[in-house]
């Protein structure tokens, strides 16, 4: 996967940048990457240009031949993980079954906001209070939801999805609920079980739509009579008590 987060990189700079030269580019995509790591490491406001040079093996002064701040190089690197983060769903499967169309972008959200979660992290940091990437944070939120409307706006034109919902306010809401409960997740540490959580999202998004989810879906959530409290430890066999 770094490979390819690499190669994100080098088609951004170089279409940003053709006039550098081939060890200018290398130059450039050394600094970017570095700065994923120490922006990831270190946060936006602790992060210096000292370290990001540092890092990528280059001098205080080369990071200016490149970029002119750290907000710059900052939204360069929003803009790989932008990349990395919104590949599209493409099986035939998934083009046909609204479950499965779900199931696969969830899927691949988390595994983008995995790849890249302590970078979120810090852009939902940034956000809180530089206009400029909060307007840019507005601008990818508009895109999913453009594109969730556009998917719930055709089931609901084959008759799949409750014809009364806004397609536009229904996708926002959705968006924002699986935007924040992978935050939860991922950024702030709940720990879930994958399965389960990507079914939960699956399902909740499907039926908030008036969708049917599969036979079986969701199979790998616990039932409530199966669940135990904090602490407790499973019987070993069925009616026999815990320490017996």
């Amino acid at each position: 996967m770094a490979a390819e987060t690499s190669k994100d990189l080098s088609m951004i700079e170089q279409s940003m940048v053709p006039e550098l030269t081939r060890r200018g580019r290398r130059s450039r995509l050394a600094l970017v990457e570095a700065a994923k790591r120490v922006f990831g490491s270190d946060g936006f406001l602790n992060a210096r240009v000292l370290d990001i040079a540092t890092e990528a093996g280059l001098s205080h002064g080369s990071f200016y031949t490149y970029f002119e701040s750290k907000e710059e190089i900052f939204r360069e690197v929003i803009d790989a993980v932008k990349v990395d983060m919104t590949r599209p769903v493409s099986t035939a499967t998934a083009q046909e079954d609204p479950y499965e169309t779900v199931l696969r972008t969830n899927e691949q959200y988390v595994a983008g906001y995995r790849r890249n979660a302590a970078l979120m992290a810090t852009f939902e940091e940034v956000c809180t209070f530089n206009r400029e990437m909060a307007q840019y944070r507005a601008s990818i939120r508009e895109e999913y939801i453009a594109r969730n409307s556009r998917a719930i706006r055709r089931w609901q034109a084959l008759g799949l999805a409750d014809a009364s919902l806004d397609p536009r306010y229904a996708a926002i809401a959705l968006g924002a609920m699986v935007d924040r409960f992978v935050y939860i997740w991922l950024v702030l540490g709940e720990e879930l079980d994958e399965k389960v959580a990507l079914e939960t999202l699956t399902r909740l998004w499907i039926q908030g739509l008036g969708l049917k989810a599969p036979t079986g879906a969701g199979s790998a959530a616990v039932p409530a009579s199966q669940r135990r409290a904090p602490g407790q430890k499973r019987s070993s066999r069925k009616g026999e008590s815990d320490g017996k």
